[in-house]
């Protein structure tokens, strides 16, 4: 009797130790398909923020090229454009301005106004010739004299020589 005792009580240990190596291995089993299906999730995670990166790249291309973004960049160039042009319109007028100055100046300081303005006179013959000589002058013919602020016209009554003047 004792021996059939103690052959239960293995077969028990037996049974028990195999339900117990069964629930392991189904524990095990679970625990892999969990691990499977939380990477296979992951993986489908990974593949739709992929698929939803390349869905915002492809939308902003499109906006990109949309007619009316396009027209937008384009008139933003062209304001751009036309402020740069503006400022160097104004800065290419600044400066021509200023030579124009410079060169009204420069012509001042050899104008025949200027010369009249500083109290010497232009004489011309009847006929229009600027009299450069008392020598091209003759006695008793009309002349004209320029001043800074009209015109004077004449009869020579008689012509001096520099060198009888000083005498």
């Amino acid at each position: 009797a004792e021996v059939d005792r103690s052959a239960r009580g293995d077969r028990r240990r037996v049974a028990l130790d195999t339900a117990r190596r069964r629930v392991a291995l189904d524990t095990a089993r679970r625990r892999a398909r969990c691990r499977r299906r939380r990477a296979a999730a992951r993986a489908w995670r990974a593949r739709a923020q992929r698929g939803d990166n390349r869905l915002a790249l492809l939308e902003r291309r499109l906006q990109a090229q949309s007619p009316s973004q396009r027209l937008l960049n384009v008139e933003q160039q062209l304001l751009d454009r036309s402020k740069r042009l503006t400022r160097a319109i104004r800065a290419l007028l600044t400066k021509k301005s200023s030579r124009l100055g410079q060169l009204t100046r420069s012509l001042d300081t050899v104008s025949p106004l200027a010369t009249l303005a500083r109290g010497y006179s232009i004489s011309y013959d009847d006929a229009g010739a600027l009299l450069r000589s008392s020598d091209q002058a003759a006695l008793g013919a009309k002349m004209r004299t320029k001043l800074a602020d009209g015109l004077i016209v004449s009869t020579i009554d008689t012509i001096e020589k520099e060198s009888d003047s000083l005498k």
